[in-house]
């Protein structure tokens, strides 16, 4: 009888801790307010992006899955997609038929050097030449069409 109780009350417990996990956010009014999806800085950066690069395509936000997958065998895809699942670059520019030309990454304060290393390897790994800016000196128009240009 004691060990039918232990195990009634095991099983609540684990009902009540996988309920708690995927219960939903309450929908209610003010519970989630928009912003802007990209910063100042990002803003003015997208902008000379664009007049810099009228030829080219270019995203903001985009997730390293959409434009990188793994290329190796079935047993490491997983784990090799999973590094990549939540990685975003800040920018990628594009010919106008999404060949990618570059990722851009604007980085500010927040940005770590190891993250950045190992971020900087995955796109060395799937040959995607990378632009590192700094958001104390976005690059002119001029300056950024010269970098593409090479």
């Amino acid at each position: 009888m004691t060990w039918f109780f232990l195990g009634a009350v095991t099983v609540f417990i684990a009902a009540v801790l996988v309920f708690a996990r995927f219960r939903r956010v309450p929908s209610e009014a003010g519970a989630y307010a928009s912003k802007k999806p990209l910063s100042d800085p990002e803003q003015t950066l997208y902008w000379r992006l664009r007049e810099a690069m009228p030829e080219c395509v270019i995203l903001s936000q985009v997730s390293f899955s959409r434009f990188i997958k793994p290329g190796v065998t079935v047993a490491s895809r997983r784990r090799l997609f999973n590094q990549i699942a939540q990685k975003t670059v800040d920018f990628l520019v594009c010919l106008p038929d999404f060949t990618l030309v570059a990722a851009v990454e604007l980085d500010d304060g927040t940005h770590q050097r190891t993250r950045d290393a190992h971020r900087d390897s995955i796109l060395r790994s799937a040959d995607v030449p990378l632009v590192r800016l700094h958001v104390r000196d976005i690059p002119s128009v001029e300056q950024l069409r010269a970098m593409f240009l090479k």
